[in-house]
């Protein structure tokens, strides 16, 4: 569907969030928004919010920005968006698909494409700490399943302060 794509406000930089008309979605869903151009397909996902009467009072308000009329088919999303879906202008028309993608993957996908590195950085570790952890119980769980009995009984550490496994 084509849209218009405008500047985010300023308030919204760093938000891991577009604005854009009614789709239908429940509030705030998780989106995958895809770009088609020159036969290849960008995409990112983040946070969806509708265009509501109040965001385009307050959008239309600051100087230097094309006002939305009520019911438009504008979205205004942040330079960081625009520069991964590979938009490169502004107040111009593209044509771009709108997906939710309200699952565990879509969250993790728009946390790990969030515009704040904090946000980045919490999700890799976090993720890295369920590998870790998963890991970890895999002797326990082998043990558990009378699995990996040969390996359990060569890689057995002991500690004063932990016993992580002995015979």
């Amino acid at each position: 569907m084509k849209y218009k794509v405008q500047a985010a406000l300023r308030g919204d930089l760093h938000e891991g969030c577009v604005w854009g008309p009614d789709l239908g979605l429940e509030q705030r869903p998780i989106v995958m928004i895809t770009y088609k151009c020159n036969n290849k397909n960008k995409s990112v996902y983040c946070e969806y919010l509708k265009i509501e009467p109040n965001y385009i009072r307050e959008y239309n308000r600051h100087e230097g920005v094309i006002k939305i009329k009520n019911g438009s088919k504008v979205i205004t999303m942040s330079e960081w968006y625009r520069s991964k879906l590979g938009i490169s202008k502004t107040r111009e028309v593209y044509d771009l698909e709108i997906q939710a993608t309200n699952t565990w993957y879509g969250k993790i996908k728009a946390s790990l494409q969030h515009p704040q590195a904090i946000v980045r950085i919490a999700i890799r570790l976090a993720i890295i700490s369920l590998i870790l952890g998963f890991i970890g119980l895999l002797p326990y769980l082998g043990k558990l399943l009378g699995l990996f009995h040969d390996i359990w009984q060569q890689s057995c550490i002991c500690s004063n302060f932990f016993i992580i496994c002995c015979p």
